[in-house]
């Protein structure tokens, strides 16, 4: 089965939101990935803390999420290069499909 932008959701309702605030939060996630890819584009290659280091208002989770959306559509892919993290522990690194 072929994945198309459609399939896959900017935000994933875990906690059964409401209507209103599952939108604002589907277009918060919409926002972040688009900033998220703006980075890559500046930067072209990062690790999930790298990135987490420029939105300290964004958990880490949400960073790896957009993350992870990105990779699925195509417009990020995973490195086998690794550096280390703020805990001294290997970190994937990222970088833009261009």
């Amino acid at each position: 089965m072929q994945t198309t932008l459609a399939s896959i959701p900017a935000f994933y309702n875990t906690n059964a939101t409401g209507m209103e605030q599952m939108l604002d939060e589907m277009r918060n996630a919409i926002t972040q990935e688009q900033k998220v890819l703006a980075m890559f584009k500046y930067h072209h290659k990062l690790t999930p803390s790298q990135v987490s280091l420029k939105f300290p208002n964004w958990p880490i989770t949400s960073v790896r999420r957009t993350i992870t959306n990105l990779t699925s559509r195509g417009l990020l892919f995973k490195t086998s290069q690794t550096r280390k993290g703020p805990f001294n522990k290997n970190e994937y690194i990222w970088k833009i499909a261009v």
